[in-house]
Order: C-alpha cells, then sequence, then structure tokens
C-alpha cells in the first residue's frame, strides 16, 4: 500500500511538472539575467562543501553557461543555466572505496546562476534562451 501512494505522488508531481508555464515572450526580454558566471567551479565547491565527504578532493567540472529560465512551482527564475558534474571520489586515497566512492554528491548538477552567485539549484522546469 505504501508503494502505491509514492508511486501515485510521484506521477502527481510528474505530471504538475509537465503543466508549469514557460514564460512569454515579454519575460524573456525584460528578465534580469545578471553577469555572465566566471568563477562556476569555485563557487559550486563552495555551495557543496558541507555535503561532501571530502570537499577538497571533489573534481567539479562545470559547462559553460547558457541563458535561461527556471520554472519552480509557476515561479519563474532567470539567469545562466550551468550543468556541472562532481566527482567526489578521492583519488590520493589509498582506500577510495574506504573513503569517498559512495559520496552522495557525486553526479551531475543543474545550476541557475546570476553572476557568481547560485539563484537555485535546478530541479524543476527548465529552458534555454539561446
Amino acid at each position: 500500500m505504501k508503494t502505491k501512494s509514492l508511486v501515485l505522488v510521484a506521477m502527481v508531481l510528474l505530471l504538475s511538472a509537465c503543466s508549469l508555464k514557460r514564460p512569454t515572450l515579454s519575460q524573456i526580454n525584460t528578465a534580469y539575467y545578471g553577469p555572465v558566471p566566471d568563477k562556476r567551479e569555485e563557487v559550486v565547491r563552495e555551495y557543496l562543501k558541507d555535503k561532501m565527504v571530502h570537499p577538497h578532493h571533489a573534481v567539479i567540472e562545470c559547462g559553460e553557461p547558457r541563458k535561461g529560465w527556471v520554472n519552480q512551482l509557476d515561479n519563474i527564475s532567470f539567469g545562466w543555466i550551468t550543468i556541472c558534474s562532481v566527482n567526489a571520489k578521492d583519488p590520493f586515497s589509498i582506500s577510495s572505496i574506504d573513503c569517498c566512492a559512495a559520496d552522495p554528491v557525486a553526479g551531475e548538477y543543474h545550476f541557475l546562476f546570476q553572476g557568481n552567485k547560485i539563484v537555485q539549484k535546478v530541479w524543476a522546469h527548465q529552458g534555454y534562451i539561446d
């Protein structure tokens, strides 16, 4: 019964995310995007440091930022969307399995930046302007 309830909740959330509206052309043209972020890796490292087992060993690589928007619960935000990969495995450890192999932070993240500030971690409906 518990599994059925979880599946139902997941389906409702998924369907409601699909129905979120896109910004209008007027909103796109008048939106504030902020300056292009130029210190993405450092900002992401700082953002995730309390969530990592060994933040100083993590390898963080961010792609080029793209002007975009995010709609989370019908609240549209604009900025620069950047996809960053985080490899939290400790390459210097004798036994990296004991250290960081299962670090829950490792993975791919989508961030919405305005300048060198993360406005939000993207988990909702998003789109690119360009």
